[in-house]
């Protein structure tokens, strides 16, 4: 078994309640400031409630949206910081909704594998990014997010 190897499996189940839509995106592996994705899908292709451009994912429709960052996050520094900040260009307003914080005492090397999920009622437009900070050497891998729009 390998256990860097990640299966992504779902159902959209039909009815009146359930996911309306879903994106998977990837983001480029060691890098540091704001993560560029490299990789994106849809379903249904094409929807609306979703735009990636310039490395931001727009969400376009009002709603309800499960919202998962996951992958590994390591280091050669003190710290390293992962954020996934929501930006409403409309008001300037900022806000970090997933923070993952990789910290030791010295500058040892060290890693982690994470999965955080958070669930947010949207009512305008907003724009979600990922970005890495680190006074040394930090770097992703496998990093990927995963936003469903939930029908009620």
């Amino acid at each position: 078994m390998n256990f860097d190897e990640y299966k992504l499996d779902f159902v959209i189940p039909k009815g009146s309640c359930g996911l309306e839509s879903i994106l998977f995106a990837n983001y480029q592996e060691n890098q540091k400031g704001m993560l560029p994705i490299t990789t994106h899908d849809t379903l249904p292709n094409p929807t609306n409630a979703f735009t990636v451009v310039n490395n931001e994912i727009a969400l376009n429709e009002a709603g309800l949206y499960e919202i998962t960052l996951s992958g590994k996050l390591s280091k050669n520094a003190q710290s390293a910081i992962l954020y996934l900040e929501m930006v409403d260009y409309n008001t300037s307003v900022m806000e970090n909704i997933i923070t993952v914080e990789l910290t030791t005492n010295t500058s040892q090397s060290s890693s982690m594998f994470f999965s955080q999920t958070k669930i947010l009622q949207i009512d305008t437009v907003k724009n979600l990014r990922v970005y890495l900070t680190s006074k040394d050497s930090a770097f992703t891998n496998q990093l990927n997010i995963t936003i469903k729009k939930i029908r009620i």
